[in-house]
């Protein structure tokens, strides 16, 4: 920036360089996501002063992700444990990090058993079979009366979340 000053005597002249640095600042949100394994989800990188979304770089467990992910908004595909893990938003000057944890979803029934009358026919056995889903896989426990089956003899088998029993006159 030029600055000059003159008078009656002479003039004198002094150049002075401005310079100005923007320190960015970068954050995740949300920092701690907790995903099921059915939904989608979505991280977004804020970054203070706004910049080019192509100067964003995402990371994930220390990887650089691939350059289509170089957006402000990272969106995460749900039903897949591989979703999980440490990302990473850098911008020039700074890093945030945020947590994503794949979480639990509740059991649900995907068949019902019906009720019905089964004539017993001797050495004839009946199956049961629960299909049930969740995230973690759902322990299946059979009961009779409120005990478990285990409990009652050996009449029943419980087996890959079958239910077999003999019928006995």
């Amino acid at each position: 920036m030029p600055r000059s000053t003159s008078s009656e005597v002479g003039s004198a002249a002094r150049n002075t360089r401005l310079e100005v640095t923007v320190t960015r600042r970068a954050v995740i949100e949300p920092s701690q996501l907790l995903v099921t394994t059915s939904q989608p989800a979505q991280l977004t990188c804020h970054v203070t002063p706004p910049l080019a979304a192509g100067d964003i770089v995402w990371f994930k467990d220390g990887r650089r992700l691939p350059a289509a992910a170089s957006r402000p908004a990272l969106q995460l595909t749900g039903g897949n444990r591989s979703v999980a893990g440490m990302y990473q938003c850098h911008v020039t000057d700074d890093l945030a990090t945020a947590q994503v944890r794949i979480g639990a979803l509740p059991a649900r029934l995907l068949l019902s058993l019906v009720q019905q009358t089964v004539q017993p026919v001797v050495d004839t056995a009946v199956t049961f079979t629960c299909a049930a889903t969740a995230s973690p896989p759902p322990a299946v426990t059979w009961t009779r009366d409120g005990v478990s089956v285990d409990q009652l003899g050996g009449r029943f088998q419980v087996q890959d979340r079958q239910l077999r029993t003999s019928l006995v006159s």
